[in-house]
């Protein structure tokens, strides 16, 4: 009940800011019975009073805190309060996806200034004070497909190419399947680099200026022979590009061969410098939906910032998995986070909220009458929702069906047109292409009348007594046969 709560509460202090961020900022969901006044502050009551989650709040452990002074003179992981749940939570996000051809590696800061064995200071963030968090990302989607929490020196002296254990340990697997791997100069090395393609998997990213494989002549501002330079060193290519009016060249160490090409004029950025470009804010991307959407509440013990940063992560994941089943959802406008967010709490507080209303019998009457109203609205518009889109774009909702399919489609992808059949007939076939008919009898009574008019479904010729001009509605799939 505390993650469904976590949920509600994004970054809401006060019931004007609850109001703005759950609801006037959502969008709603088209033939849902969901309305504005589940999410104003009563709704809350209908799961659970303020003092009840306050009280679950400052008790919300994640193991036996009895034995975990035991537990850590054992194994030494600093994380050992919240190593259960966090090594479900990464086994569940690998195992759960299947990432595209790139990925990211980066690393995001889960805000903290509390007291905290391994938090870090990093002046680039925007909150700079916090614990750090390794991510390995799809660049397609920005699901995060592994992580790893920074516990800090494992001893007294600084570890020794730990660039390279991060991305290793993070892309182990995806490997072999010759996906490609980007990251910036903290973790790029030569090293890395060949262990990556040993096990069949490409990688691309910045070289910090004092790395000792990098030529002099690579890192010269002036009296350059080209403003682009490429070295080769096995199947690893270092690229150097000095753009104008830029003080520094740009070093990038890539084993992409089809990026490592020259820039077709002077005037243009090379191909690895666009492709890095392309691929190296999947992470980055990440961090600003959850901050936007921050799950977050104000603490001073670290274990529960971490599992709220885990939650974090795993409600991005969910609405990649839920848009990839539902790709209208996340099409149709730059609020569906949200959207997605407060589906989610729906789902997760159902079941409790009808417990409590089946077993509360001394309950205030407002309360359970809110209660009532909750349950009794469509917990699963999205799939009926669903059957009405356009078959056409899969995007916009079915105004009306194909006389010939019988399928929805938007009034982007389907036309009226008026069409001349017969009594006899019913329906228009698909075959059917609109042709001049040169003055004939008609077939379809006795008199015989002269006439011009041809059914458009069986094709006999019919006068105006036998005639019956209809309007139908036909899908873009033949357009050009009417």
């Amino acid at each position: 009940m505390v993650v469904i709560r976590l949920l509600w509460h994004t970054k809401a202090t006060n019931y004007k800011k609850l109001r703005q961020s759950s609801c006037s900022q959502v969008s709603r969901i088209p033939g849902s019975n969901s309305s504005y006044e589940f999410w104003t502050p009563p709704f809350y009551k209908t799961v659970m009073s303020r003092t009840r989650f306050e009280e679950i709040f400052v008790c919300w452990r994640f193991d036996d805190k009895s034995t975990r002074k035991e537990r850590f003179l054992r194994s030494g992981d600093k994380l050992e309060a919240v190593r259960e749940i966090y090594d479900d939570i990464v086994k569940a996000c690998v195992e759960n996806y299947m990432p595209g051809e790139n990925l990211t590696v980066d690393e995001r800061l889960a805000l903290f200034k509390g007291l905290c064995p391994f938090r870090v200071y990093m002046r680039d963030k925007p909150g700079k004070f916090g614990v750090k968090v390794w991510c390995c990302s799809c660049c397609e989607t920005h699901y995060i497909t592994n992580f790893q929490i920074y516990t800090g020196k494992s001893g007294n002296k600084p570890e020794k190419n730990q660039g390279k254990r991060v991305v290793s340990e993070l892309v182990e697997p995806f490997t072999g399947k010759w996906r490609e791997v980007t990251s910036d100069n903290f973790f790029t090395s030569s090293l890395l680099a060949e262990d990556l393609w040993s096990k069949k998997t490409a990688f691309t990213g910045t070289v910090r200026a004092n790395k000792a494989i990098i030529p002099p002549q690579f890192l010269e501002k002036k009296n350059r022979e080209s403003a682009f330079m490429r070295g080769y060193n096995g199947q690893s290519v270092l690229v150097s590009n000095l753009e104008k009016n830029k003080k520094k060249p740009v070093l990038i160490l890539t084993t992409n061969q089809a990026v490592e090409g020259a820039p077709v004029s002077g005037d243009e950025k090379p191909p690895v410098v666009l492709h890095y470009n392309k691929t190296k804010g999947a992470v980055d991307t990440g961090d600003y939906i959850t901050r936007h959407h921050s799950l977050a509440r104000k603490t001073r013990c670290w274990t529960k910032k971490i599992i709220m940063e885990m939650i974090s992560i795993s409600t991005l994941n969910g609405s990649v998995l839920f848009s990839k089943k539902y790709p209208w959802f996340s099409k149709r406008n730059t609020g569906w986070r949200g959207e997605y967010l407060e589906l989610l709490a729906n789902e997760l507080v159902k079941d409790h909220v009808g417990d409590r209303l089946q077993n509360g019998k001394r309950l205030p009457k407002a309360i359970r009458g809110g209660m009532e109203r909750f349950l009794g609205q469509a917990f699963h518009p999205y799939l009926e929702y669903d059957a009405k889109l356009c078959k056409y774009c899969n995007i916009k909702v079915g105004t009306a069906t194909c006389c010939h399919c019988s399928l929805y489609y938007c009034k982007l992808h389907s036309k009226e047109v008026s069409l001349t059949v017969c009594k006899s007939s019913a329906k228009v076939v698909e075959d059917y292409i609109a042709k001049s008919a040169t003055r004939k009898h008609c077939q379809m009574c006795a008199k015989r009348n002269s006439t011009q008019q041809k059914c458009a479904c069986c094709g006999k010729m019919t006068c105006g007594s036998c005639a019956i001009p209809k309007v139908f509605v036909v899908c873009a799939n033949i357009f050009g046969k009417i």
